[in-house]
């Protein structure tokens, strides 16, 4: 799939759906190599696999702690 999405992102007359079809199986090449076990991974993929794990962790802390303090304030506001 990625020589696929290299040659039609290098073409300079592309149509957004000419590459629609690669973005699928990039998905899961890319979902794969992070649920790889780490006892199978090289360092950069460890790297990758802790970067991706704590930012998930921080934006759902964030995204939580900002709804929370929506549905606390806006009653508080609109009344």
């Amino acid at each position: 799939y990625i020589p696929f999405w290299l040659v039609f992102e290098a073409i300079p007359t592309k149509l957004p759906h000419y590459v629609m079809p690669a973005y699928p199986g990039m998905a899961l090449l890319i979902g794969w190599l992070l649920t790889l076990p780490a006892d199978q991974a090289n360092a950069p993929l460890k790297r990758w696999q802790n970067w991706l794990w704590w930012s998930t962790a921080f934006g759902v802390v964030v995204v939580s702690i900002g709804l929370a303090a929506v549905c606390i304030g806006a009653p508080i506001y609109f009344a």
